[in-house]
């Protein structure tokens, strides 16, 4: 990745936009992510520092401590899952318009990125940092900038440095500088900020930066154990909850439930990391057979988190306990919870296949068959070969005389591998043990992130967005330009990486003649989307037109590696060829 180069033609691309004094003005609510640093060295052993970067910066802002008003900051786990689920590596360091792609799915206003350079220690000498960070306005994807006193306007870079051993000092010199670009009568002295940015011992730091980065099991494991001791040493005992987490999953990941249970259930009360600790410390609770245990722990972070998940795993768990009690009274209270809490589920999340398997489930053990019915039936129509279901549905309408219940019961039949296991203790007991109830096994970072920050995305959905575009599609074809032009701003201000609506403005402004902003958009309809030929051919011919062959030739080429049939691409280098001899 070129990232200098990159990272300042995009800024000049986008010089023309939305100034930034204007948007400084405008503070409201401010949204912070901070991407991994980029190690500019030719020193792969200290890539760990990268992670670190966004690691520290990330933390530090979130702390309650610094009092920051107007501020949120996406945290580290947040800005993980949305790069799995635009499907990029952890491992790779995006590009910068994957950064602020990244950046406007968070929903954030403004994006982080920095490199850095590391020189090794030599005998006495120790290993030294330097690092460069900028703060970048996401919805125009210019670099925060300020105006000096003689006009001229400086783009505002933090640059830093210091020895490797001071590395924490430096990203709180980081945050506070970042803070004070932000607002000058920032109440908190630098020094402040730095002191709580040595909240964790470096060592410990470093260890579980690195356990973070490798993929070894062993040596990971071994990281994150050091990280773990080496914080208890230096703070009295006290657990590093990162590190703690971590070290359960590796555990789980492995089927190694005792310790993935002991490393989860280190993690405090009160940390970020406590409600997905606590999720898995019960999923581990359970693995291990102790029933009663996970349902406590899972009806712990049901009330504290209203999680669809945590209701749904008490609700399921509550009616396992229910089946295996004697004292009658006992068995209604847990039946009575179960379906409190797996109604709660269903509420929150109605078309859940999940919830609606387990609630019905429930209702049919509480002798609520029409209800059960009602709860099965649609959910065996859009799971046609669950067995378990069928069996539960054709038992259910056997109890409320139902005529089509055979029916059911065929496909139960058909699709229940131990049927006949199911059916003769049913007919012996009228009891369905060996139908299960079904958990959640994956904490939903999604779900619970989202049910801990308010919405602030009003981006149109890809259906609507479509229609959007066609319609301008449409106006432009009318040649209906300013309508155009409206609903084109409409769209940008949404979605601010639309290749195609970039490209229909610039085609209206060549239209019209206005060259320069014509070109200037049309170039960022191809950064945001750089297979776009008529981008490219539309550049092209511009510069052709300007005499500026080389220009021209390096479009008309870009065009013809992506589409070396179009007819468009191969005329116009023709025209530049022969105007060039």
């Amino acid at each position: 990745m070129q990232f200098k180069t990159l990272f300042f033609g995009f800024f000049l691309l986008f010089i023309f936009s939305v100034s930034n004094a204007a948007a400084q003005g405008a503070r409201g609510t401010d949204t912070l992510i901070i991407l991994p640093f980029e190690n500019t060295s030719n020193q792969p052993a200290y890539n760990w520092v990268g992670e670190s970067f966004a690691e520290a910066i990330t933390e530090l802002l979130s702390r309650s401590e610094l009092k920051v008003t107007g501020l949120r900051v996406i945290s580290n786990d947040e800005r993980k899952q949305i790069q799995q689920n635009l499907r990029l590596p952890l491992t790779t360091l995006p590009s910068l318009a994957t950064s602020i792609k990244i950046a406007h799915r968070s929903n954030a206003t403004h994006l982080v990125l920095g490199k850095y350079s590391v020189t090794p220690g030599q005998g006495s000498t120790a290993a030294e940092i330097r690092f460069t960070a900028r703060v970048i306005n996401v919805n125009d994807g210019t670099a925060v900038n300020e105006v000096l006193p003689n006009g001229k306007i400086v783009v505002k870079e933090i640059n830093l440095g210091d020895a490797l051993g001071e590395l924490q000092k430096l990203q709180g010199q980081a945050v506070y500088q970042i803070l004070y670009q932000r607002d000058k009568a920032l109440s908190l002295s630098q020094n402040e900020v730095v002191d709580l940015a040595r909240r964790v011992p470096p060592v410990a730091f470093e260890a579980y930066i690195k356990g973070m980065l490798t993929t070894d099991g062993d040596l990971r494991a071994n990281y994150f154990k050091n990280a773990l001791r080496l914080y208890a040493s230096e703070k009295n005992g006290e657990v590093y909850p990162q590190a703690a987490l971590e070290l359960g999953h590796l555990y789980l990941r492995q089927n190694n439930f005792q310790d993935a249970f002991e490393n989860f259930s280190k993690v405090p009360k009160g940390v970020p990391q406590y409600v997905e600790a606590a999720f898995y410390a019960g999923l581990m609770q359970y693995n291990l057979k102790n029933a009663e245990s996970a349902q406590g722990i899972f009806r712990s972070v049901a009330d504290e988190t209203r999680l669809t998940s945590a209701f749904n795993n008490v609700g399921a768990i509550s009616m396992q306990l229910a089946r295996g009690e004697k004292n009658a009274q006992q068995k209604a209270d847990l039946i009575e919870e179960a379906l409190r809490f797996l109604n709660q589920a269903a509420q929150s999340a109605p078309e859940d296949e999940v919830v609606k398997y387990n609630y019905g489930y429930a209702l049919f053990l509480a002798g609520k068959y029409k209800d059960a019915i009602e709860q099965l039936r649609p959910f065996v129509a859009s799971n046609p070969r669950d067995g378990q279901a069928y069996f539960l549905l054709a038992k259910a309408m056997e109890k409320a005389a139902d005529t089509k219940a055979a029916d059911i019961d065929n496909q139960a039949r058909l699709f229940l591998p131990t049927y006949a296991k199911a059916q003769t203790e049913w007919q012996k007991t009228a009891t369905t043990g060996d139908i299960p109830f079904r958990l959640f096994k994956d904490f939903n970072r999604t779900e619970f992130l989202k049910g801990q920050t308010p919405e602030t995305s009003v981006a149109a959905q890809p259906n609507e967005q479509e229609n959007q575009i066609q319609k301008t599609r449409d106006l432009y074809k009318a040649g209906r330009d300013d309508e155009a032009l409206i609903e084109l701003r409409r769209i940008i201000a949404t979605d601010p990486m639309n290749a195609e609506a970039y490209y229909l403005i610039g085609s209206i402004h060549l239209r019209r003649g206005d060259v320069e902003p014509a070109v200037s958009n049309l170039k960022t309809a191809i950064f945001w989307k750089n297979d776009l030929v008529e981008g490219h051919v539309a550049l092209g011919k511009i510069f052709l037109e300007r005499g500026d062959f080389m220009q021209a030739q390096t479009y008309a080429k870009n065009a013809l590696q992506i589409a070396p049939n179009n007819q468009e691409a191969t005329a116009l280098m023709r025209q530049i060829e022969r105007k060039a001899k």
